[in-house]
């Protein structure tokens, strides 16, 4: 496993953990069930840490992809940009989210405001996580960059005709 492999992997764990984050607080927001703030808080959390090696990797994965073919480097840095953007969100989220954890043993009421403005914040994060995500997806995925048509292809509403034999 390379330097690029890990990252691809590891790119998708803040991205999706965000947005079950943002899902648990949703839910937290409308039952004020303790179990589940709780639940969210450790998911943003987990979000956080996991977040630092997918962000510390990029930089590897790089470095092995920026001289290849078809590789722009202005595509690659928009992509550091968004990540860079995302990746300090995530760890504001999550050092918000411990230190309500820390407080939980003293204080284990949580506000509604508290739980909203987390929410807010959660969905800001998400946003900027998706954005990175897309951004990383148009350095080795032209095809989903707006304008984009496929070689050879004029009529993109219509697939080729294909013959069928008719079995009966």
């Amino acid at each position: 496993m390379n330097a690029v492999h890990m990252h691809l992997i590891l790119n998708h764990i803040p991205v999706m953990g965000t947005l079950f984050g943002i899902i648990f607080l949703l839910l937290a927001l409308a039952g004020r069930n303790k179990a589940i703030i709780k639940a969210s808080l450790w998911i943003l959390v987990f979000v956080a840490i996991l977040t630092i090696p997918a962000y510390f990797t990029g930089g590897s994965a790089e470095e092995m992809v920026e001289n290849l073919p078809g590789i722009s480097e202005d595509i690659i840095h928009e992509h550091e940009e968004s990540a860079e953007k995302a990746f300090i969100a995530a760890l504001i989220l999550g050092l918000l989210a411990a230190v309500r954890l820390l407080r939980y043993r003293t204080r284990s009421r949580v506000s509604g405001m508290f739980l909203a403005t987390l929410t807010l914040f959660a969905i800001i994060t998400g946003v900027l996580m998706a954005s990175a995500a897309n951004e990383g997806g148009n350095i080795r995925h032209p095809e989903i960059q707006s304008g984009w048509t496929a070689p050879g292809n004029t009529d993109h509403d219509t697939l080729p005709d294909t013959e069928f034999e008719d079995e009966s």
